[in-house]
């Protein structure tokens, strides 16, 4: 048995024995690929990725909506995927947001044009409980501020109002920014970050929980208000605005990403514990993977940090760096809304690189186990890393809830055509995790 299957071997065993709930067969060396461009015809065209044996669908082209490139979401952090992977939300260039239903035995993938299939909001988020249930944050009347919590019932075909988040701000203010809308394991905590003057200068951290009502962080003052719980001065001497917000899988710690500076602080992220005043300054090296206990943050060479909420300083790499590919570049989006209460399934990633890749995991969907660092590697890419659309240009994608597909933007080496911009298309793909 050779060095590199001999380390392998041992890596699997204590992937067997810390646990972990997901093991793919996927190729998991270190090898460089260079793959070619491959065809794809109109939407529901299955692949085989030669070099990695996965099935990838093509599941959008010009013909589905208005000739107008589809992406997926600007971080992999928002849950697009329903319970049982027979929906996902795709997103058009004017952020309007289009469900699509799934087959995934099939693969085949279509517009749900039965009802309600077009929402005029990027906020949106699954269910983790009900397949047919999507929450997203919609406005009072066109071009409003997207306050309003609402949950979109398709197996009765019924809209209600869950929450107005501007019950939680003050009476004047006018948001015109929301981040990304976070809803947590059994649908009862769902937070959001607010601004008035745009991302990074947006200050209102906002947390909504079933039957308590809201509570509301002011990240420049540092004041806690709301419904429920401790109110005044949390436990830091940060003052900064938000580049993003999400929230712990089970909902009870608000993760704040850091936009402007007004003060001394932490490059971030925070993690507040959202039921108390304690606030805790995180490592920012990178983009991020959520789990119930700790964030997955992405750091150089093709490396990932795991940093406890509860006490970041405590944090671990994730990958053995016996086991990192050697001159790996590119930027990482991971996604871990296959997540398991104890945090042990694989979280999922794509590495976006100026075409061609030069080593093993650039321009690649991975998998990465978070207990014993192995690293699944299931596609290519096909991105040229030089779109106009910020989505397409990275790739990003997101992880089913199931763990099975893995849904990305890519403009396949600007073979897909132009779309009504007059730009190369970008469509999103779905590949099988196995």
């Amino acid at each position: 048995m050779t060095r590199r299957r001999r380390h392998f071997a041992t890596i699997l065993l204590m992937s067997v024995f810390c646990g972990a709930q997901t093991l793919y067969h996927a190729r998991t060396d270190l090898s460089p690929i260079r793959p070619q461009k491959m065809s794809w015809p109109k939407a529901n065209s299955i692949a085989v990725d030669p070099n990695f044996g996965s099935q990838i669908v093509r599941i959008t082209d010009r013909a589905t909506f208005k000739n107008r490139s589809l992406q997926t979401a600007d971080s992999g952090t928002p849950n697009l995927w329903n319970k049982d992977s027979t929906m996902l939300i795709v997103r058009d260039p004017n952020a309007n947001s289009l469900v699509m239903a799934f087959d995934p035995v099939t693969l085949k993938a279509r517009l749900r044009t039965e009802w309600q299939y077009l929402l005029a909001t990027k906020d949106v988020s699954f269910s983790r409980v009900d397949p047919e249930i999507l929450f997203i944050l919609a406005s009072a009347q066109p071009d409003g501020p997207k306050s309003i919590l609402q949950k979109i019932d398709f197996r009765q075909r019924i809209i209600s109002n869950i929450y107005n988040f501007a019950q939680c701000l003050p009476p004047d203010y006018r948001a015109n920014w929301t981040g990304i809308l976070s809803v947590n394991n059994d649908d009862t905590v769902f937070t959001v970050a607010l601004s008035d003057k745009g991302q990074d200068l947006g200050f209102y951290a906002a947390t909504y929980t079933v039957s308590r009502g809201c509570r509301l962080l002011n990240t420049k003052t540092g004041e806690v208000t709301g419904d429920w719980g401790p109110l005044g001065k949390i436990a830091t001497s940060g003052s900064f605005g938000l580049h993003a917000m999400s929230s712990s899988t089970g909902g009870d710690v608000a993760i704040l990403s850091v936009g402007k500076c007004w003060t001394v602080c932490a490059d971030g992220p925070y993690f507040w514990n959202i039921a108390t005043l304690d606030v805790t300054a995180g490592i920012d090296l990178g983009h991020s993977a959520k789990g119930y206990t700790q964030l997955i943050t992405a750091e150089h060479f093709g490396q990932w940090r795991s940093q406890p909420y509860a006490d970041p300083s405590r944090g671990r790499k994730v990958i053995p760096d016996g086991m990192l590919p050697p001159g790996f570049s590119g930027d990482k989006h991971a996604s871990w809304n296959n997540v398991d209460p104890n945090d042990m399934n694989p979280f999922l990633s794509t590495n976006s690189h100026l075409w061609p890749p030069e080593g093993a995991w650039e321009d690649e969907v991975i998998g990465v186990d978070p207990t014993s660092g192995v690293v699944y590697r299931f596609c290519s890419t096909y991105n040229s890393g030089r779109s106009r659309y910020f989505i397409g240009k990275y790739a990003v994608g997101v992880v089913s809830q199931d763990g099975k597909f893995f849904a990305f933007a890519s403009d396949a080496l600007k073979t897909l055509g132009r779309d009504a911009r007059g730009r190369h298309r970008v469509d999103v793909f779905v590949v099988r995790l196995e």
